[in-house]
């Protein structure tokens, strides 16, 4: 049975104990990242965990900002996941003053969080979905500054903190069942207490990070999630109403992904059906903590590697494994059974009637839907919020795309009142758009002048 909405998540982090920074100049609009949880026993921690892992009620809370979906249309909230805590903010600087942020590439990726909501709120604005409300939720954690996630609430988006006790439940599971990992920086008191900046190496910050994704599961008012990064960009609004539209036609499938070559399914963008039940399993998930040999709360080889259609059981070794990719393969197909696979490769499998003992994806003969690609993927280095983008020696099909997603983007952010909300906005994040949409559009005209001709009919 589906739930009353549908949500389109954009996932950041915030912090159950945790509390605003006001201590020091230049970060009295941060979300304090120093915030531990304070001097919990292990009985006591033993007692939270158990809790959260029952009930994820009161673990977290329901989206702030005021939704627009209406009686008799489906609900949808499109989400996203943001975050500052892969990069190392305990440096106070003045790449963007407002914040006391001392990185310029991290006060990029948060113009990146104003421009992807604000561009997603106008387009369901402008041009709703036939049959859709769609509300649009940026989930975020502690390195979120306070000022920036109202300001998105003012555009029109909605917002989810996500508690810091979530991250704290997954580091004390990594090391419970990788006991061999702990150091001076992982262990049971680094992962009660200190904050997730520079105290975590960068690759346990990257892990804890993606595992809030599956934070989305909690918003079961909505009818629905659809997850996307923020380096995606919707530009076929239709497919993706035929994505929604099937999904809604098959009551049994619970997550709806592309399958990928080299991990079971692509985390970037997918469907899902929330419900607290499917969030309790994943804060277990969490709470027990995750191997290569066996994965998420020892499943063992239940995962598909594909191999020129071809399908065999293999460990936990694939990309994104011990994040997004790996909770949501285990959570839907192995505990649940209810992952669809989407694309090319479910295809190929089918084709060549190839499975093993043990697989749990929805393979359904002559069923598997592929509706093409509903959003631009801006991968790698290709961020359109990063400064002068366009210099960079791209080939002219992706200079295209990007010069066609900044000149809707540019005056788009512009046409929202700013000036008296944000100077980051202002003074940094709004020129650099502007800048890049100039020097797009320019580059375009002089080294693919065909692209440049025909741009709205070849993106």
């Amino acid at each position: 049975m589906k739930f009353s909405s549908v949500v389109l998540a954009v996932t950041c982090v915030s912090s159950a104990f945790g509390a605003w920074n006001t201590n020091t100049a230049g970060q009295s609009d941060r979300l304090s990242a120093s915030t531990g949880v304070g001097t919990h026993t292990s009985a006591e921690m033993e007692r939270i965990l158990s809790m959260y892992t029952n009930d994820t009620t009161d673990l977290i809370g329901a989206p702030t900002g005021v939704s627009r979906c209406k009686e008799g249309k489906k609900c949808v909230a499109m989400v996203m996941l943001s975050s500052l805590m892969r990069d190392d903010l305990s440096k106070v600087g003045t790449a963007c003053p407002e914040f006391g942020i001392d990185n310029k590439g991290t006060c990029e990726f948060l113009c990146g969080t104003f421009a992807n909501s604000m561009y997603h709120t106008s387009k369901f604005i402008r041009a709703p979905l036939e049959g859709y409300d769609i509300d649009f939720v940026v989930m975020h954690d502690q390195t979120m500054p306070k000022s920036a996630m109202a300001a998105i609430n003012h555009f029109g988006a909605r917002t989810l903190p996500i508690p810091d006790i979530v991250k704290r439940i997954a580091c004390l599971g990594y090391i419970k069942a990788n006991p061999e990992k702990k150091s001076p920086k992982l262990n049971e008191e680094t992962c009660m207490k200190n904050p997730f900046d520079n105290h975590f190496k960068a690759g346990d910050r990257e892990m804890f990070y993606l595992q809030l994704k599956l934070a989305a599961m909690t918003m079961d008012g909505y009818d629905a999630i659809v997850h996307i990064d923020q380096d995606l960009f919707l530009s076929k609004p239709d497919k993706l109403k035929e994505e929604l539209d099937f999904f809604f036609q098959k009551p049994d499938i619970g997550l709806m992904a592309r399958i990928g070559r080299w991990s079971p399914l692509n985390a970037a963008h997918w469907i899902a059906e929330p419900s607290k039940e499917i969030a309790s399993i994943w804060i277990s998930d969490l709470a027990n903590g995750f191997t290569v040999k066996n994965g998420w709360m020892n499943a063992g080889k239940v995962v598909p590697r594909v191999r020129n259609g071809h399908i065999s059981p293999q460990d936990w070794d694939f990309i994104g494994a011990n994040g997004d990719q790996g909770l949501l393969y285990h959570v839907f197909s192995t505990v649940l059974k209810s992952y669809y696979p989407q694309g090319e490769v479910a295809k190929d499998i089918l084709r060549k009637k190839s499975d093993f003992e043990g697989n749990t994806m929805m393979l359904m003969e002559d069923n598997v839907e592929d509706f093409g690609i509903a959003f631009n993927h801006f991968t790698g280095s290709s961020k359109p919020w990063n400064a002068k983008i366009c210099r960079k020696n791209w080939k002219c099909d992706r200079r295209a795309e990007l010069t066609k997603l900044l000149e809707y983007m540019g005056p788009t952010m512009t046409a929202f009142p700013t000036s008296h909300i944000s100077p980051f906005l202002r003074d940094f994040c709004l020129p650099m758009i502007r800048q890049n949409e100039v020097e797009c559009s320019n580059s375009l005209r002089d080294r693919c002048p065909y692209h440049a001709n025909h741009l709205h009919d070849l993106v």
